[in-house]
């Protein structure tokens, strides 16, 4: 793909857009009067829907059925979409009716429970709580207890003394293999299926994730060979990563977006992407994933017909209040030129570059070292 000067566009997400519709004040004209209407307008309705959730949590045999759904889920996480279980849950409480349609009238939500530790202990307790955010970074989120009592939660205050429930919007996910001993285990994750999901780490994926290949040693083409992303995801779990490669034509015109993340170039070629989900913070992963397939036609550095520069984009797939992805910078391979001296070779031992973020004001950081076969 061939993308000239203004290559990179924000958006704003799904409950962004289903909000500003039918909520925002017709005198409310500038663009960011009417982000912040919608926002608000989405997050009052969000925090109603988990008070609903939590309260309907207080039946005992809607609390097995949530484990059981989640026990079993094929997502990394053990997520599961909010409203394909309340269509499937059964309960005489009124609450179920009022969730069903306000989960309806918001964009899709993923629910799981936010730490592992207590993904595999709870045991369809009523201590649990919910809690619904449109924004991963959010420093503290409400959540609701089953009788209905609201409680402040920051961030800092992780690891939690009780079992945290979290809605927040549908992402991609990673799919794993579910074990047959799971249906039958008391806690939604067990020791086995937490090794099991450590050894899927690769696959297989859901159709969006459909461009990512499987690595070889034997198949030519430019491989990460390490990285480590140093901020996660916060209230919405691991990290969806992508690594997205290009030869770009110089000049960079100028740097835009939120902390000027985003370079303009004269001309950028896709030459490839490498994702991968459920990536925790700070954790290291070594191997050869394939991010550029061949390295000869068209060389890789060539776009337009031009020789230009191998470059690296890393981002976060985000279902975010904004909808827009988190930049984690870009990385430039050209011997001895900015940033940080990143160089680009013709043999595996020359080829590797590891530095961190490249953005100019930015703080998000990740390590990335890449060879060529």
């Amino acid at each position: 793909m061939v993308v000239s000067r203004y290559i990179f566009a924000l958006a704003l997400s799904g409950i962004m857009a289903a909000t500003a519709c039918s909520d925002s004040d017709s005198s409310v004209t500038s663009p960011e009067a009417v982000r912040q209407v919608a926002a608000a307008s989405a997050a009052a309705k969000g925090d109603d829907l988990a008070r609903q959730v939590a309260v309907l949590l207080a039946d005992p045999t809607v609390r097995v059925g949530l484990l059981k759904s989640m026990q079993t889920s094929e997502a990394n996480e053990h997520k599961i979409v909010l409203a394909s279980w309340l269509a499937r849950a059964t309960s005489g409480a009124k609450e179920l009716q009022s969730a069903r349609q306000a989960a309806a009238a918001l964009p899709s939500l993923d629910f799981y429970m936010l730490e592992e530790a207590h993904r595999m202990s709870w045991r369809s307790t009523d201590d649990v709580v919910v809690a619904l955010t449109l924004d991963p970074n959010a420093p503290v989120i409400t959540g609701w207890r089953t009788n209905g009592q609201s409680i402040q939660i920051p961030f800092a205050s992780l690891p939690l003394p009780y079992p945290l429930l979290i809605l927040h919007p549908e992402e991609p996910k990673l799919t794993r293999t579910v074990l047959a001993s799971e249906a039958q285990g008391a806690t939604i994750q067990s020791t086995a299926q937490l090794a099991a999901a450590l050894a899927n780490l690769r696959g297989p994926r859901r159709p969006e994730f459909a461009g990512a290949v499987a690595a070889s040693t034997t198949a030519t083409g430019v491989y990460i060979n390490h990285f480590n992303i140093q901020e996660g995801d916060g209230w919405f779990g691991n990290s969806e990563m992508q690594f997205i490669s290009y030869a770009i034509i110089p000049p960079i015109y100028q740097w835009v977006g939120v902390g000027n993340s985003i370079p303009i170039f004269e001309a950028a070629c896709e030459r490839g992407t490498y994702y991968q989900n459920d990536v925790v913070e700070d954790q290291g992963y070594y191997g050869l994933f394939l991010m550029t397939p061949g390295v000869g036609q068209p060389p890789i550095n060539v776009c337009n017909g031009l020789n230009g520069t191998y470059a690296v984009r890393i981002i976060e797939k985000d279902g975010g209040a904004t909808g827009e992805d988190d930049e984690f910078g870009w990385r430039f391979y050209v011997a001895g030129a900015y940033p940080y001296g990143g160089t680009f070779g013709t043999s595996s031992s020359a080829v590797m570059s590891f530095y961190i973020n490249t953005w100019q004001t930015g703080t998000r950081s990740a390590y990335l070292r890449i060879q060529v076969n």
